[in-house]
């Protein structure tokens, strides 16, 4: 929409102005580009896995440790922050934790993958077929599953 508006404008405005009148399309056009080529999303992902690691890491210490309590006796779920994970819930899988960041409906779910050994989560660990798994660091994967 905005790059159609600086298109008119040159229209209106290029007798009077010339070059000043091209600086909308311009714009327009670099952040086009910088949409199409490097998406935001990525982006604040990273920024958001940072800012929370450190917090992240100890409450998945507290949980290996049996500090914090699963919410039910028969459940793999322990209740957690909400700014931690979708749902204020991270799932235990074996040795592993997932703190979701995406939680589907039924199935589709994404999130960080606590993993103490460093071992990349498999199928079985997520319960799920992984279809994007990407190693953060030496101990944190995000991954997405359907």
């Amino acid at each position: 929409m905005l790059f159609i508006i600086s298109i008119i404008h040159i229209f209106k405005k290029y007798k009077a102005t010339k070059i000043n009148s091209l600086l909308p399309l311009l714009l327009s056009a670099v952040l086009l580009f910088l949409v199409i080529e490097r998406p935001f999303s990525p982006l604040f992902q990273h920024v958001e896995f940072s800012l929370k690691l450190d917090e992240r890491e100890k409450v998945a210490g507290q949980i290996l440790k049996g500090e914090i309590k699963a919410s039910d006796e028969n459940s793999d779920l322990f209740p957690v922050s909400k700014n931690l994970s979708d749902g204020n819930e991270v799932m235990k899988m074996g040795d592993k934790l997932l703190f979701f960041t995406v939680r589907g409906i039924l199935d589709n779910f994404a999130g960080y993958v606590y993993s103490p050994d460093g071992s990349e989560p498999t199928n079985g660990d997520v319960q799920a077929n992984i279809v994007e798994i990407k190693k953060l660091n030496k101990h944190w994967y995000f991954v997405s599953c359907t």
